[in-house]
């Protein structure tokens, strides 16, 4: 029975098996551990990159805001100033889908004159369109240029005798300004 294996050389073996997985065990929990450290550590610090990036973009969005808000004004101003010597009139007839420039001023001049009783001629208007597409079921309003905005304030101070006529005259202004 030399050749026979004992129970306690069996419980020496499991014992130093038993040991040995341990270790081994202890060891890979180590290093998982450690690369879950490192792993947290690389995540925190690129959280922290992306707080900053974020607080970066937040601020120049925060800033182009107010930009884009100056720009508006002065866009604003810019159109107000192109349109000092402009006035809408409503209520005029509107003859066909083909009216040029040349019979669109002749109707206002036409208009300013009977109308109005503002004595006004073709050269007094720098140009003079219609507003949108035409259709028969409504008359289209007019952009009216003057040459001098002096022209414009006369007839400007004359539309209080259009009341009730189905005409409206008034300046023409760009929505930041009307309301």
């Amino acid at each position: 029975m030399e050749n026979s294996i004992t129970k306690e050389y069996m419980d020496t073996i499991v014992k130093k098996l038993k040991e040995e997985l341990q270790t081994e065990i202890h060891r890979e929990n180590e290093e998982l551990v450690n690369s879950l450290k490192w792993r947290i550590s690389t995540l925190g610090t690129e959280n922290e990159d992306l707080k900053e990036s974020v607080n970066v973009l937040e601020q120049r969005e925060t800033d182009s805001e107010a930009n884009i808000g100056d720009l508006e004004n002065q866009l604003n101003d810019l159109e107000q100033h192109g349109r000092k010597n402009s006035i809408r009139i409503s209520g005029l007839r509107d003859p066909s889908a083909r009216e040029s420039v040349e019979e669109c001023v002749k109707n206002v001049v036409e208009f300013a004159n009977t109308q109005l009783t503002v004595p006004l001629c073709p050269e007094d208007i720098d140009i003079a369109h219609r507003l949108g597409g035409f259709d028969t079921a409504r008359k289209r309003s007019v952009i009216v240029k003057f040459t001098h905005r002096r022209k414009k304030q006369e007839i400007i101070r004359a539309r209080r005798i259009l009341r009730g006529s189905g005409f409206t005259v008034s300046e023409d202004l760009t929505r930041t300004n009307r309301d």
